[in-house]
């Protein structure tokens, strides 16, 4: 496995840098027992990311990207499906004892890939999701916080929902959606 990887942080006067990018590549994957018509071969890794931070007084921006043959959280993808494609961006702001953040996220990858030809080509899932917060620190251990999140998750001829290929009706239970809104309190002794 190839795994070069590269770090930078420095300041320039008031600003902040810190990049980072990285290639990660592995051989494919291969089957040495029987092949049959429903046996999944899987290609090895091959993909890159890059991130960077800019941080000025209380205002931080960045983001992450990630391009290549990987599927979902850093699994191998299968044979004969798109390459993925993942990004996250953000901001946060502080200022006194408050703290302020947004960030947005897309994940295209391959997923539930069936045992056909063609059901091979169905399992694109997009992933995307949306979160701001705040947090106000009272006294230190002691903060107040608001947070909410959105978040949907879709695949063309997969049902999301029971869990199973569906190419009669690719749309069918094929996007799911959550959101939800925290506050609280939190402590630390």
């Amino acid at each position: 496995m190839i795994n070069p990887e590269v770090r930078y942080r420095s300041t320039f006067g008031p600003v902040g840098v810190a990049l980072e990018a990285g290639y990660y590549k592995s051989a494919h994957i291969s089957y040495d027992g029987v092949a049959t018509s429903t046996l999944q071969q899987y290609k090895g890794w091959d993909f890159s990311d890059a991130g960077a931070v800019l941080t000025f007084g209380g205002l931080s921006v960045g983001g992450h990207i990630m391009s290549g043959a990987f599927s979902g959280q850093g699994n191998l993808a299968p044979q004969g499906t798109k390459d993925a494609f993942a990004y996250i961006i953000g901001a946060s702001y502080t200022v006194g004892p408050i703290i302020m953040g947004t960030s947005f996220f897309q994940n295209m990858y391959a997923n539930h890939t069936g045992t056909t030809a063609t059901a091979r080509l169905v399992g694109q899932e997009r992933d995307r999701g949306w979160a701001a917060g705040a947090t106000y620190t009272v006294t230190p251990g002691v903060s107040f916080f608001l947070s909410g999140v959105y978040g949907e998750k879709q695949e063309n001829g997969y049902d999301i929902i029971d869990g199973a290929q569906s190419l009669t009706n690719p749309k069918f239970g094929n996007n799911t959606r959550a959101q939800a809104v925290g506050t609280g309190i939190q402590v630390k002794w």
